[in-house]
């Protein structure tokens, strides 16, 4: 007799889902918060911890916002500037 292994086989695909989706949303996260730091940086004339007479603005620390998509929420920690 066989022995039924369509359960650990269901359970394997939803594990390997759940890693995709878990990797996936974590991208998306960094790369938003990525393209946030590099708009701010073109605002504010200046990159992250550098000095120049020609800045336009000042780093106000960050803050977490929520995000909704298709595929769920994400909190992102975005940077603040003045």
């Amino acid at each position: 007799m066989k022995k039924d292994t369509t359960k650990g086989r269901q359970a394997a695909r939803e594990e390997r889902a759940g890693w995709l989706e878990a990797q996936l949303r974590q991208r998306t996260r960094e790369w938003i918060e990525e393209m946030v730091e590099e708009e701010l940086d073109a605002a504010l004339g200046t990159g992250r911890h550098e000095r120049s007479e020609e800045r336009l603005g000042y780093r106000k620390g960050r803050r977490p916002r929520t995000l909704t998509t298709s595929n769920g929420k994400h909190v992102l920690n975005l940077p603040r500037g003045e």
